[in-house]
Protein backbone atom coordinates (compact mmCIF):
# COMPACT_ATOMS: atom_id res chain seq x y z
CA UNK A 1 0.00 0.00 0.00
CA UNK A 2 1.28 3.48 -0.83
CA UNK A 3 2.65 5.53 2.04
CA UNK A 4 1.31 9.09 1.82
CA UNK A 5 3.62 12.04 2.40
CA UNK A 6 1.60 15.09 3.48
CA UNK A 7 3.40 18.34 2.60
CA UNK A 8 2.48 21.52 4.50
CA UNK A 9 5.20 23.93 3.40
CA UNK A 10 7.42 24.79 0.46
CA UNK A 11 10.41 23.09 2.07
CA UNK A 12 8.41 19.90 2.60
CA UNK A 13 7.14 20.03 -0.97
CA UNK A 14 10.69 20.29 -2.30
CA UNK A 15 11.83 17.46 -0.03
CA UNK A 16 8.95 15.18 -1.06
CA UNK A 17 9.63 16.03 -4.71
CA UNK A 18 13.19 14.79 -4.23
CA UNK A 19 11.88 11.61 -2.56
CA UNK A 20 9.50 11.07 -5.44
CA UNK A 21 12.35 11.35 -7.97
CA UNK A 22 14.47 8.95 -5.91
CA UNK A 23 11.79 6.27 -5.63
CA UNK A 24 10.87 6.69 -9.29
CA UNK A 25 14.49 6.07 -10.27
CA UNK A 26 14.77 3.00 -8.03
CA UNK A 27 11.70 1.14 -9.23
CA UNK A 28 10.31 -1.60 -7.10
CA UNK A 29 11.69 -0.41 -3.78
CA UNK A 30 8.51 1.12 -2.40
CA UNK A 31 5.38 2.87 -3.59
CA UNK A 32 5.25 6.52 -2.56
CA UNK A 33 2.22 8.80 -2.89
CA UNK A 34 2.90 12.51 -2.53
CA UNK A 35 -0.17 14.37 -1.32
CA UNK A 36 -0.07 18.14 -1.64
CA UNK A 37 -1.81 20.08 1.06
CA UNK A 38 -2.13 23.77 1.82
CA UNK A 39 -0.42 24.76 5.03
CA UNK A 40 -3.08 25.15 7.73
CA UNK A 41 -0.94 27.55 9.78
CA UNK A 42 -1.34 30.39 7.30
CA UNK A 43 -2.13 33.64 9.05
CA UNK A 44 -5.61 35.09 9.18
CA UNK A 45 -5.66 38.88 9.10
CA UNK A 46 -9.25 38.97 10.34
CA UNK A 47 -8.31 36.93 13.43
CA UNK A 48 -5.38 39.31 14.09
CA UNK A 49 -7.76 42.26 13.67
CA UNK A 50 -10.08 40.74 16.28
CA UNK A 51 -7.27 40.10 18.78
CA UNK A 52 -6.05 43.69 18.41
CA UNK A 53 -9.58 44.96 19.15
CA UNK A 54 -10.33 46.60 15.80
CA UNK A 55 -13.23 44.29 14.86
CA UNK A 56 -15.87 42.32 16.65
CA UNK A 57 -15.44 38.54 16.87
CA UNK A 58 -17.04 36.71 13.91
CA UNK A 59 -19.99 34.53 14.86
CA UNK A 60 -19.98 31.20 13.02
CA UNK A 61 -22.98 28.87 13.05
CA UNK A 62 -21.08 25.82 14.27
CA UNK A 63 -24.21 24.03 15.51
CA UNK A 64 -25.51 23.81 11.96
CA UNK A 65 -22.10 22.61 10.72
CA UNK A 66 -21.99 19.92 13.42
CA UNK A 67 -25.51 18.72 12.53
CA UNK A 68 -24.87 18.56 8.77
CA UNK A 69 -21.14 18.00 8.14
CA UNK A 70 -21.83 16.07 4.95
CA UNK A 71 -23.57 19.05 3.35
CA UNK A 72 -20.66 21.31 4.30
CA UNK A 73 -18.18 18.89 2.68
CA UNK A 74 -20.26 18.70 -0.52
CA UNK A 75 -20.51 22.48 -0.61
CA UNK A 76 -16.71 22.80 -0.33
CA UNK A 77 -16.20 20.26 -3.11
CA UNK A 78 -18.69 22.04 -5.37
CA UNK A 79 -17.13 25.44 -4.75
CA UNK A 80 -13.61 24.02 -5.12
CA UNK A 81 -12.19 25.75 -2.05
CA UNK A 82 -8.81 25.12 -0.48
CA UNK A 83 -10.29 23.05 2.38
CA UNK A 84 -10.90 19.30 2.18
CA UNK A 85 -13.08 16.81 4.04
CA UNK A 86 -10.55 16.21 6.84
CA UNK A 87 -10.42 19.96 7.53
CA UNK A 88 -14.18 20.11 8.19
CA UNK A 89 -14.04 17.38 10.84
CA UNK A 90 -10.87 18.93 12.29
CA UNK A 91 -12.74 22.25 12.64
CA UNK A 92 -15.63 20.50 14.40
CA UNK A 93 -13.32 18.66 16.83
CA UNK A 94 -11.33 21.80 17.59
CA UNK A 95 -14.53 23.77 18.23
CA UNK A 96 -15.82 21.08 20.63
CA UNK A 97 -12.54 21.15 22.53
CA UNK A 98 -12.69 24.95 22.67
CA UNK A 99 -16.24 24.87 24.04
CA UNK A 100 -15.21 22.32 26.68
CA UNK A 101 -12.22 24.43 27.78
CA UNK A 102 -14.41 27.56 28.01
CA UNK A 103 -16.90 25.70 30.21
CA UNK A 104 -14.09 24.58 32.53
CA UNK A 105 -12.78 28.15 32.68
CA UNK A 106 -16.25 29.43 33.54
CA UNK A 107 -16.60 26.91 36.40
CA UNK A 108 -13.16 27.69 37.83
CA UNK A 109 -13.70 31.45 37.59
CA UNK A 110 -16.96 31.08 39.53
CA UNK A 111 -15.15 29.00 42.16
CA UNK A 112 -12.40 31.61 42.33
CA UNK A 113 -14.95 34.32 43.10
CA UNK A 114 -16.44 32.20 45.89
CA UNK A 115 -13.01 31.60 47.43
CA UNK A 116 -12.21 35.32 47.20
CA UNK A 117 -15.41 36.24 49.07
CA UNK A 118 -14.73 33.66 51.81
CA UNK A 119 -11.16 34.84 52.28
CA UNK A 120 -12.35 38.44 52.38
CA UNK A 121 -14.82 37.56 55.13
CA UNK A 122 -12.14 35.80 57.21
CA UNK A 123 -9.78 38.78 56.85
CA UNK A 124 -12.49 41.13 58.15
CA UNK A 125 -13.29 38.90 61.17
CA UNK A 126 -9.73 38.02 62.31
CA UNK A 127 -6.41 39.79 62.77
CA UNK A 128 -3.20 38.79 60.97
CA UNK A 129 -1.80 36.65 63.81
CA UNK A 130 -4.85 34.42 64.26
CA UNK A 131 -5.73 34.44 60.55
CA UNK A 132 -2.72 32.31 59.49
CA UNK A 133 -3.44 29.80 62.25
CA UNK A 134 -6.96 29.08 60.98
CA UNK A 135 -7.24 25.76 59.15
CA UNK A 136 -10.07 27.08 56.97
CA UNK A 137 -7.89 29.97 55.76
CA UNK A 138 -5.04 27.62 54.87
CA UNK A 139 -7.40 25.34 52.92
CA UNK A 140 -8.91 28.27 51.01
CA UNK A 141 -5.50 29.72 50.19
CA UNK A 142 -4.15 26.39 48.91
CA UNK A 143 -7.27 25.83 46.85
CA UNK A 144 -7.00 29.35 45.44
CA UNK A 145 -3.44 28.64 44.28
CA UNK A 146 -4.56 25.43 42.60
CA UNK A 147 -7.42 27.23 40.82
CA UNK A 148 -5.07 29.98 39.66
CA UNK A 149 -2.59 27.50 38.20
CA UNK A 150 -5.38 25.56 36.49
CA UNK A 151 -6.78 28.77 35.00
CA UNK A 152 -3.35 29.77 33.65
CA UNK A 153 -3.07 26.43 31.85
CA UNK A 154 -6.63 26.65 30.55
CA UNK A 155 -6.15 30.21 29.30
CA UNK A 156 -3.12 29.06 27.32
CA UNK A 157 -5.07 26.11 25.88
CA UNK A 158 -7.98 28.42 25.03
CA UNK A 159 -5.76 30.81 23.07
CA UNK A 160 -4.15 27.98 21.11
CA UNK A 161 -7.47 26.28 20.32
CA UNK A 162 -9.12 29.60 19.42
CA UNK A 163 -6.35 30.45 16.96
CA UNK A 164 -6.33 26.96 15.43
CA UNK A 165 -10.11 27.00 15.10
CA UNK A 166 -10.38 30.42 13.47
CA UNK A 167 -7.47 29.88 11.05
CA UNK A 168 -9.47 27.11 9.37
CA UNK A 169 -13.08 27.99 10.19
CA UNK A 170 -12.83 31.43 8.58
CA UNK A 171 -11.99 29.70 5.29
CA UNK A 172 -15.32 27.85 5.18
CA UNK A 173 -17.32 29.13 2.18
CA UNK A 174 -20.90 30.36 2.46
CA UNK A 175 -23.58 27.74 1.99
CA UNK A 176 -24.82 27.56 -1.59
CA UNK A 177 -28.57 27.44 -2.24
CA UNK A 178 -29.60 23.89 -3.20
CA UNK A 179 -31.39 25.12 -6.36
CA UNK A 180 -28.21 26.65 -7.81
CA UNK A 181 -26.87 24.47 -10.68
CA UNK A 182 -23.29 23.21 -10.32
CA UNK A 183 -20.83 24.09 -13.09
CA UNK A 184 -20.08 26.98 -15.41
CA UNK A 185 -22.54 29.33 -17.14
CA UNK A 186 -23.47 26.65 -19.67
CA UNK A 187 -25.38 24.86 -16.87
CA UNK A 188 -27.43 27.94 -15.97
CA UNK A 189 -31.19 27.71 -16.37
CA UNK A 190 -33.92 30.31 -16.78
CA UNK A 191 -35.82 30.88 -13.54
CA UNK A 192 -38.35 33.55 -14.48
CA UNK A 193 -39.11 35.89 -17.37
CA UNK A 194 -40.48 39.31 -16.42
CA UNK A 195 -42.40 41.18 -19.10
CA UNK A 196 -42.24 40.57 -22.84
CA UNK A 197 -39.16 40.97 -24.97
CA UNK A 198 -39.51 43.76 -27.50
CA UNK A 199 -39.15 42.98 -31.19
CA UNK A 200 -37.73 45.42 -33.74
CA UNK A 201 -37.70 45.42 -37.53
CA UNK A 202 -34.01 46.42 -37.65
CA UNK A 203 -30.75 45.02 -36.34
CA UNK A 204 -30.22 45.84 -32.65
CA UNK A 205 -26.85 47.33 -31.74
CA UNK A 206 -25.09 46.92 -28.41
CA UNK A 207 -23.97 49.76 -26.21
CA UNK A 208 -20.39 49.46 -27.48
CA UNK A 209 -21.48 49.72 -31.13
CA UNK A 210 -23.70 52.68 -30.31
CA UNK A 211 -20.92 54.42 -28.38
CA UNK A 212 -18.36 53.92 -31.13
CA UNK A 213 -20.77 55.14 -33.80
CA UNK A 214 -21.44 58.28 -31.73
CA UNK A 215 -17.68 58.71 -31.10
CA UNK A 216 -18.10 58.78 -27.31
CA UNK A 217 -16.41 55.42 -26.52
CA UNK A 218 -13.13 54.05 -27.76
CA UNK A 219 -12.13 50.46 -26.99
CA UNK A 220 -10.30 49.22 -30.06
CA UNK A 221 -6.51 49.03 -30.24
CA UNK A 222 -5.99 49.77 -26.54
CA UNK A 223 -4.34 46.51 -25.43
CA UNK A 224 -0.91 48.15 -25.60
CA UNK A 225 -2.14 51.05 -23.42
CA UNK A 226 -3.98 49.47 -20.50
CA UNK A 227 -4.74 45.85 -21.38
CA UNK A 228 -7.95 44.08 -22.33
CA UNK A 229 -11.43 45.46 -21.62
CA UNK A 230 -10.16 49.00 -21.17
CA UNK A 231 -11.85 51.99 -22.77
CA UNK A 232 -11.76 55.75 -23.16
CA UNK A 233 -14.81 57.99 -22.72
CA UNK A 234 -14.76 61.04 -24.95
CA UNK A 235 -16.89 64.18 -25.10
CA UNK A 236 -20.50 63.35 -24.29
CA UNK A 237 -19.41 59.94 -22.92
CA UNK A 238 -17.34 61.56 -20.16
CA UNK A 239 -20.19 64.01 -19.41
CA UNK A 240 -22.62 61.09 -19.32
CA UNK A 241 -20.57 59.26 -16.70
CA UNK A 242 -20.52 62.18 -14.25
CA UNK A 243 -24.15 62.97 -15.03
CA UNK A 244 -25.09 59.42 -14.09
CA UNK A 245 -23.31 59.79 -10.72
CA UNK A 246 -25.06 63.11 -10.03
CA UNK A 247 -28.41 61.73 -11.14
CA UNK A 248 -28.01 58.77 -8.75
CA UNK A 249 -27.02 61.06 -5.88
CA UNK A 250 -30.04 63.33 -6.39
CA UNK A 251 -32.35 60.32 -6.65
CA UNK A 252 -31.28 58.49 -3.49
CA UNK A 253 -30.83 61.60 -1.31
CA UNK A 254 -34.53 62.39 -1.84
CA UNK A 255 -35.35 58.92 -0.51
CA UNK A 256 -33.47 59.54 2.75
CA UNK A 257 -30.09 58.02 1.95
CA UNK A 258 -26.89 59.69 3.13
CA UNK A 259 -23.95 59.36 0.70
CA UNK A 260 -20.60 58.04 1.88
CA UNK A 261 -17.25 58.02 0.11
CA UNK A 262 -14.99 55.20 1.26
CA UNK A 263 -11.25 54.57 0.85
CA UNK A 264 -10.09 52.77 -2.28
CA UNK A 265 -7.38 50.83 -0.43
CA UNK A 266 -8.34 48.55 2.46
CA UNK A 267 -6.51 45.96 4.53
CA UNK A 268 -6.88 42.24 4.03
CA UNK A 269 -8.82 41.77 7.28
CA UNK A 270 -11.66 43.91 5.88
CA UNK A 271 -12.00 41.69 2.81
CA UNK A 272 -11.82 38.52 4.91
CA UNK A 273 -14.64 39.89 7.06
CA UNK A 274 -16.75 40.22 3.90
CA UNK A 275 -16.07 36.62 2.84
CA UNK A 276 -13.24 37.26 0.34
CA UNK A 277 -9.71 35.86 0.48
CA UNK A 278 -7.15 38.35 -0.91
CA UNK A 279 -4.32 35.80 -0.78
CA UNK A 280 -6.22 32.98 -2.47
CA UNK A 281 -4.88 31.53 -5.71
CA UNK A 282 -7.86 32.73 -7.81
CA UNK A 283 -8.91 35.79 -5.82
CA UNK A 284 -11.00 38.55 -7.36
CA UNK A 285 -9.24 41.19 -5.23
CA UNK A 286 -6.42 43.34 -6.58
CA UNK A 287 -3.48 43.22 -4.18
CA UNK A 288 -0.90 46.01 -4.18
CA UNK A 289 2.81 45.24 -4.35
CA UNK A 290 3.65 43.58 -0.97
CA UNK A 291 7.20 44.94 -1.05
CA UNK A 292 5.85 48.51 -0.93
CA UNK A 293 2.46 48.05 0.74
CA UNK A 294 2.52 45.21 3.23
CA UNK A 295 -1.21 44.61 3.51
CA UNK A 296 -3.26 46.83 1.18
CA UNK A 297 -5.80 45.83 -1.47
CA UNK A 298 -7.98 47.80 -3.89
CA UNK A 299 -11.68 47.89 -2.99
CA UNK A 300 -14.00 46.93 -5.85
CA UNK A 301 -17.24 48.24 -4.34
CA UNK A 302 -18.26 50.54 -1.53
CA UNK A 303 -19.95 47.79 0.52
CA UNK A 304 -16.58 46.53 1.73
CA UNK A 305 -15.59 49.86 3.27
CA UNK A 306 -19.07 50.46 4.72
CA UNK A 307 -19.10 46.99 6.28
CA UNK A 308 -15.81 47.74 8.03
CA UNK A 309 -17.16 51.07 9.32
CA UNK A 310 -20.16 49.36 10.88
CA UNK A 311 -18.05 46.59 12.41
CA UNK A 312 -15.90 49.04 14.39
CA UNK A 313 -16.11 48.50 18.13
CA UNK A 314 -14.37 51.67 19.29
CA UNK A 315 -17.25 54.08 19.16
CA UNK A 316 -17.29 55.78 15.75
CA UNK A 317 -20.09 53.64 14.37
CA UNK A 318 -22.37 51.02 15.78
CA UNK A 319 -23.85 48.05 13.93
CA UNK A 320 -27.54 48.37 13.25
CA UNK A 321 -30.09 48.40 10.49
CA UNK A 322 -28.23 49.20 7.30
CA UNK A 323 -29.76 49.74 3.90
CA UNK A 324 -27.13 50.03 1.19
CA UNK A 325 -27.72 50.94 -2.43
CA UNK A 326 -25.20 49.40 -4.78
CA UNK A 327 -23.47 51.72 -7.22
CA UNK A 328 -21.16 51.00 -10.14
CA UNK A 329 -18.80 53.60 -8.70
CA UNK A 330 -16.97 53.57 -5.39
CA UNK A 331 -19.74 55.46 -3.58
CA UNK A 332 -22.07 53.97 -0.97
CA UNK A 333 -25.39 55.04 0.50
CA UNK A 334 -26.86 54.24 3.91
CA UNK A 335 -29.97 55.41 5.74
CA UNK A 336 -28.54 55.47 9.24
CA UNK A 337 -25.12 57.12 9.17
CA UNK A 338 -22.90 59.24 6.94
CA UNK A 339 -19.17 59.81 6.98
CA UNK A 340 -17.19 61.61 4.28
CA UNK A 341 -13.59 60.49 4.12
CA UNK A 342 -12.76 62.82 1.24
CA UNK A 343 -14.91 65.55 -0.31
CA UNK A 344 -14.11 64.32 -3.82
CA UNK A 345 -14.77 60.95 -5.35
CA UNK A 346 -11.75 58.83 -4.56
CA UNK A 347 -12.35 56.20 -7.22
CA UNK A 348 -14.68 56.32 -10.19
CA UNK A 349 -14.22 52.75 -11.38
CA UNK A 350 -14.67 49.34 -9.80
CA UNK A 351 -11.27 47.75 -9.27
CA UNK A 352 -11.50 43.96 -9.31
CA UNK A 353 -10.06 41.11 -11.25
CA UNK A 354 -11.93 40.08 -14.37
CA UNK A 355 -11.88 36.55 -15.78
CA UNK A 356 -10.44 37.03 -19.26
CA UNK A 357 -10.07 34.42 -22.00
CA UNK A 358 -6.33 34.35 -21.27
CA UNK A 359 -6.96 33.68 -17.57
CA UNK A 360 -7.25 35.82 -14.47
CA UNK A 361 -5.65 39.25 -14.85
CA UNK A 362 -3.17 40.04 -12.09
CA UNK A 363 -2.19 43.69 -12.21
CA UNK A 364 -1.00 45.33 -8.99
CA UNK A 365 -1.56 49.03 -9.61
CA UNK A 366 -3.02 52.08 -7.85
CA UNK A 367 -5.28 54.81 -9.20
CA UNK A 368 -3.87 58.13 -10.36
CA UNK A 369 -5.59 59.93 -7.49
CA UNK A 370 -3.97 57.58 -4.97
CA UNK A 371 -0.54 58.20 -6.44
CA UNK A 372 -1.08 61.98 -6.20
CA UNK A 373 -2.39 61.66 -2.65
CA UNK A 374 0.28 59.29 -1.29
CA UNK A 375 3.23 60.32 -3.42
CA UNK A 376 6.15 58.16 -4.36
CA UNK A 377 6.57 55.10 -2.11
CA UNK A 378 9.33 55.72 0.39
CA UNK A 379 11.88 52.91 0.73
CA UNK A 380 12.40 51.46 4.18
CA UNK A 381 15.56 52.75 5.89
CA UNK A 382 18.31 50.12 5.99
CA UNK A 383 18.80 48.35 9.29
CA UNK A 384 22.08 49.26 11.01
CA UNK A 385 23.92 46.52 12.88
CA UNK A 386 24.97 47.10 16.53
CA UNK A 387 28.57 47.54 15.35
CA UNK A 388 27.49 50.01 12.65
CA UNK A 389 28.36 47.78 9.72
CA UNK A 390 31.73 46.60 11.07
CA UNK A 391 32.57 43.19 12.59
CA UNK A 392 34.36 44.68 15.62
CA UNK A 393 35.08 48.13 17.08
CA UNK A 394 37.63 49.51 19.48
CA UNK A 395 36.53 51.55 22.49
CA UNK A 396 37.35 53.12 25.84
CA UNK A 397 35.61 52.11 29.06
CA UNK A 398 33.80 55.03 30.69
CA UNK A 399 32.16 53.23 33.61
CA UNK A 400 31.54 49.70 34.89
CA UNK A 401 28.09 48.80 36.17
CA UNK A 402 25.84 45.93 37.23
CA UNK A 403 22.54 45.33 35.46
CA UNK A 404 19.63 43.19 36.68
CA UNK A 405 18.17 40.83 34.05
CA UNK A 406 14.55 40.26 33.14
CA UNK A 407 12.52 37.68 35.03
CA UNK A 408 12.75 34.76 35.63
CA UNK A 409 16.57 35.21 35.58
CA UNK A 410 18.06 36.72 38.71
CA UNK A 411 21.89 36.66 38.47
CA UNK A 412 23.36 40.14 38.08
CA UNK A 413 25.04 40.93 34.77
CA UNK A 414 28.36 42.77 34.65
CA UNK A 415 28.28 45.56 32.06
CA UNK A 416 30.22 48.67 31.15
CA UNK A 417 29.61 51.86 29.20
CA UNK A 418 32.04 52.20 26.30
CA UNK A 419 32.83 55.09 23.96
CA UNK A 420 33.47 53.52 20.56
CA UNK A 421 36.02 54.69 18.01
CA UNK A 422 33.23 56.29 15.97
CA UNK A 423 32.18 58.48 18.93
CA UNK A 424 29.04 56.52 19.92
CA UNK A 425 28.47 55.54 23.54
CA UNK A 426 26.95 52.11 24.15
CA UNK A 427 26.42 49.62 26.98
CA UNK A 428 28.26 46.30 26.54
CA UNK A 429 28.08 42.99 28.40
CA UNK A 430 31.24 41.59 30.01
CA UNK A 431 30.96 37.82 29.46
CA UNK A 432 32.42 35.19 31.78
CA UNK A 433 33.06 35.17 35.53
CA UNK A 434 35.06 38.06 36.92
CA UNK A 435 36.87 40.85 35.08
CA UNK A 436 39.64 43.40 35.56
CA UNK A 437 38.12 46.31 33.65
CA UNK A 438 38.03 49.81 35.02
CA UNK A 439 37.73 53.34 33.73
CA UNK A 440 39.95 54.33 30.75
CA UNK A 441 40.72 50.71 29.78
CA UNK A 442 40.92 49.87 26.04
CA UNK A 443 38.59 47.07 24.91
CA UNK A 444 37.42 45.40 21.71
CA UNK A 445 33.66 45.21 21.14
CA UNK A 446 31.66 42.84 18.90
CA UNK A 447 27.98 42.16 18.25
CA UNK A 448 26.13 39.81 20.57
CA UNK A 449 22.63 40.42 21.91
CA UNK A 450 21.88 39.48 25.50
CA UNK A 451 18.39 38.00 25.73
CA UNK A 452 17.58 39.05 29.30
CA UNK A 453 19.08 42.58 29.06
CA UNK A 454 16.93 44.89 26.93
CA UNK A 455 18.98 47.30 24.84
CA UNK A 456 22.34 45.54 25.36
CA UNK A 457 23.38 44.36 21.89
CA UNK A 458 27.19 44.32 22.23
CA UNK A 459 29.71 42.38 24.29
CA UNK A 460 33.39 42.71 25.24
CA UNK A 461 35.95 40.38 23.63
CA UNK A 462 37.90 38.67 26.45
CA UNK A 463 41.68 38.37 26.09
CA UNK A 464 42.08 41.44 23.87
CA UNK A 465 43.73 44.73 24.86
CA UNK A 466 43.11 45.53 28.57
CA UNK A 467 40.41 42.89 29.14
CA UNK A 468 42.00 39.71 30.49
CA UNK A 469 40.94 36.13 29.83
CA UNK A 470 38.59 34.34 32.18
CA UNK A 471 40.74 32.77 34.92
CA UNK A 472 40.31 29.06 35.49
CA UNK A 473 39.08 27.95 38.89
CA UNK A 474 41.67 26.21 41.05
Amino acid sequence: MAAPIVCTSRWCQRASYGLLRFFTFHKGLVNVTVKWRACSSRRSRLHEHVKEGYSSRPQLDMLSICRHPGEVVRNIENRKGELIQEDVYDIINTWKQLVKVKEEIKILEAEKLVITEKVKTLVELHDNQTLHLLKEFQVLRNRGKEVRLQLNDLYSDENQLDEKYHLKALKLPNQTHPDVPIGDESNARLVETVGQKSEFDFEIKGHLDLGESLDIIRQRRLAHVSGHRSYFLRGAGAHLQYALVQFTLDKVIKKGFIPMTVPDMLKGAVFEGCGMQPNAKSSQVYRLDPSRFEDLNLAGTSEVGIADCLSCVKGMFCPGFLQVLRSPFNVGFTRRIGMSVNPVFQGMFALRRELLPQGVANRTMATLHQMHRMGKPKPKPPKVSPTFGRPQLKGVVLKTMIRKPKKPNSANRKCCRVRLSNGKEVVCLIPGEGHNLQEHNIVLVEGGKTQDLPGVKLKIVRGKYDCAHVQKKK
